[in-house]
Parts: C-alpha cells; sequence; structure tokens
C-alpha cells in the first residue's frame, strides 16, 4: 500500500522552522497522522495542515516548530484491503545562537535611523524549510 515511506527532508529542525512530512500511496486511502502513537495534539492544531495530492501523495507540515513539537510522527494509511503505517522522527532543538540584546538594539537602532539592516557577519540566516 505504501509506495514511498515518509519523507521528512532534514533530520534536525532549529524551532521556527517549517516541517514537511510526506508519504506516497499506492492507491486512495484514509490517512490518520499520530505523534507519539496518539492523534495530533489540539496545541499543533493551527499550526498544520494536512493535504493530498491527486498522484496519492499525503503530506503533513507543521510551521513554526517548537521544542515540544519532537516527537516520532506515523502515518496510518487505511483502506478496504487493510492498513499500513511509516514514521519518522522529528528533532526541534531552539536556536544555536543567542544573542545580547545590546546587539539586536545597535542593530534595530541603525535600522530604524533610515540605515539599511545590517547584521553582524558571523550572524547567519537560514530560510525555513520546506
Amino acid at each position: 500500500m505504501l509506495n514511498q515511506c515518509i519523507k521528512n527532508h532534514l533530520p534536525n529542525f532549529i524551532a521556527g522552522d517549517d516541517a514537511v512530512f510526506e508519504c506516497q500511496l499506492g492507491s486512495e486511502a484514509h490517512v490518520t497522522w499520530l505523534k507519539d502513537n496518539k492523534a495530533l495534539d489540539d496545541r499543533l492544531a493551527d499550526r498544520v495542515t494536512k493535504s493530498v495530492s491527486e498522484d496519492h501523495s499525503y503530506k503533513l507540515e507543521i510551521s513554526h516548530l517548537m521544542e515540544r513539537d519532537s516527537g516520532i510522527y506515523t502515518a496510518l494509511a487505511k483502506t478496504a484491503e487493510g492498513s499500513s503505517t511509516c514514521t519518522a522522527q522529528l528533532l526541534v532543538r531552539e536556536s544555536e545562537y543567542i544573542f545580547p540584546t545590546s546587539i539586536w538594539d545597535s542593530i534595530l537602532a541603525g535600522k530604524q535611523s533610515g540605515n539599511p539592516l545590517s547584521l553582524p557577519s558571523w550572524i547567519s540566516l537560514s530560510p525555513c524549510v520546506k
């Protein structure tokens, strides 16, 4: 039934990133997404999008990840012929960098004075993962 197990594009995420889980099925099915073998928590409801495409690709997207989102995610697919599961682990950690308030104050002061926003060279910004 499952043509392809869950794809999670990166194994580790930083809080604030977005994560996408995807499983490819051979036919239409009823797919239930679980976290740690339980129905998805209502706390995730406003940050979760579930979708299915015409080629039977089922996706679970979680936006603005938090550390508490870490866990084992399972796609449970059911059809008249039976059921199948596939799992993937999500690890979310807090940002690697903690900046002193004085650094942000000086960055924002430059922006407020009409200057372009410029970050110190040692700060690296990465796009969210989709």
